[in-house]
């Protein structure tokens, strides 16, 4: 589909015939035999009009012909000719030459369908496209000059029109037939592109929840490594300590329980010291390495004042 064209009724002629009754020699611009071959006439520029536009297809997607629901959804407009005029007479003939006012009433749920079409495509909707041909249109209706010559046979059996000038409001009409019949084709292709957002939010949604429980399983794995560490320190300690000599610890029992609240006030400082962002997994590693940090250095420094404090006793055991 595009967005502006002018199509040519290119010299078409449309023959109407007549019962042998009826048979004519005369014929008039405005007779009713004129103005239905003249519809079907438009009709048939429309059929021509529209194979075109969905032979160049939608997004480069040439489109199947459904002659059908062509029929159908023409068969909805109401073509009327008004102001009907005869500019000339062939002196020589039967052949008139006319003019009149083609009016296009197109139905509401028509006309919507093709704004939601057209939307779909970034064209236009009806009303702005109309303008940009000068084409009138309003209260659902499309108007247009048309020009048109009129001559029956001269056995009175057939009435001949054609038409050669361009019609811009055949224009608007193509492209509001051309709109519904590519219509199933736009709805599938949203109904599959919303089916496409939706797989990629559910997909991105699993990468998210498995993200979340991979980060779970790590804060759990992080934390457990913390209290390992900090058990593995109190463990070794406590073997230092209760490897010294009851006078030992009674000497550094003040001196321990000062150290016990300095680490359980620092650690916890270090804590809460981390970023607005971490969780409360990372405060608590924080904390439990921290603890270990000065645990071990703490056992470092037990150690050689329970070996110096053993010498020490050692050497008076000696001397006395």
């Amino acid at each position: 589909m595009k967005k502006i064209a002018v199509p040519v009724i290119a010299a078409l002629v449309l023959a109407g015939c007549l019962s042998e009754e009826k048979k004519i020699t005369e014929i008039n611009c405005g007779d009713e035999m004129t103005k239905s071959t003249l519809r079907d006439l438009v009709q048939e520029s429309l059929e021509d009009q529209v194979k075109k536009e969905l032979q160049s297809g939608v997004n480069g997607q040439p489109l199947s012909w459904d002659a059908a629901k062509f029929r159908a959804l023409v068969s909805l407009l109401n073509i009327d000719f008004v102001h009907v005029r005869t500019t000339k007479k062939d002196p020589n003939s039967t052949k008139r030459f006319c003019e009149a006012e083609m009016k296009v009433i197109i139905p509401v749920d028509v006309a919507e369908a093709a704004d939601k079409v057209r939307k779909s495509l970034g064209y236009p909707n009806i009303v702005t496209y109309a303008a940009a041909l000068d084409v009138k249109y309003e209260a659902g209706a499309a108007f247009g000059d048309i020009e048109y010559s009129a001559q029956p046979t001269d056995d009175g059996n057939t009435v001949y029109v054609s038409t050669a000038k361009k019609n811009k409001s055949v224009d608007l009409v193509t492209e509001v037939i051309a709109a519904n019949l590519v219509k199933p084709l736009i709805e599938a292709a949203e109904a599959k592109k919303v089916k496409e957002q939706a797989d990629e939010q559910a997909r991105l949604a699993k990468i998210a929840q498995e993200r979340q429980e991979l980060e779970k399983e790590q804060d759990r794995l992080r934390l457990e490594k913390a209290q390992s560490g900090i058990k593995e320190a109190n463990d070794q300690i406590n073997v230092v300590w209760n490897g010294a000599t009851s006078d030992f610890r009674k000497t550094a029992l003040p001196e321990q329980r000062i150290w016990l609240k300095e680490r359980d006030l620092e650690c916890r400082e270090k804590a809460n010291a981390v970023g607005e962002g971490a969780s409360e997994t990372d405060r608590e590693v924080v904390r439990l390495n921290c603890e270990t940090e000065m645990t071990v250095a703490r056992t470092s420094l037990l150690k050689a004042k329970v070996a110096s404090h053993g010498a020490s006793v050692s050497t008076k055991t000696d001397q006395q």
